[in-house]
């Protein structure tokens, strides 16, 4: 049976939500799977903008059901109430997240300092770019055809500089 919903989507922009839909429609659908389908229109729709990888939808009508805050890294939220636009429930029935699930996050996240040095704006340190330009000599040396080329390099350039010497020379007598 049809029934009228209200939604409101809104963004996570520095830990406070800002409200980007608030609008009501007839659907046919259970308020979880209305809060899905608006979470997956938002991915589609708005390609670049605040995501995530997973979506996750509540049902607020059931008992052991609450709200995921803590759960989530949430990007975009989806909330759904029962009801017209303007006299709608003041409770959410549904609700649903678009973002990072906190626990994947911490399972999957490895301390890089290199990583953290470039986000605050760094550059690397000069000793650690001697000691790489330093690693990249040597394994070069070890390298029969870095030795090879740079012998061919050195001879073309002592033939050049003898060349340039010596016709110097003879055009001055």
């Amino acid at each position: 049976m049809k029934q009228r919903y209200t939604y409101e989507i809104a963004v996570n922009e520095d830990d406070r939500w800002k409200r980007e839909v608030l609008a009501d429609d007839t659907f046919h659908r259970e308020p979880r799977a209305i809060a899905r389908s608006l979470l997956e229109g938002w991915v589609i729709d708005n390609p670049g903008r605040a995501g995530g990888e997973r979506i996750i939808v509540r049902d607020l009508t059931e008992p052991d059901s609450e709200e995921v805050d803590g759960e989530v890294d949430a990007r975009v939220r989806v909330r759904v109430f029962r009801g017209a636009l303007r006299e709608h429930e003041p409770e959410p029935v549904a609700i649903g997240y678009l973002g990072h699930d906190a626990h994947d996050l911490a399972a999957y996240e490895v301390p890089n300092p290199l990583r953290e040095l470039r986000a605050k704006g760094r550059a690397l340190l000069a000793s650690e770019r001697a000691q790489r330009a330093r690693a990249a000599a040597r394994k070069a040396a070890r390298d029969p055809r870095v030795g090879y080329g740079s012998a061919a390099v050195l001879a073309v350039l002592a033939g050049w500089a003898l060349t340039r010497r010596f016709r110097g020379r003879r055009h001055l007598s």
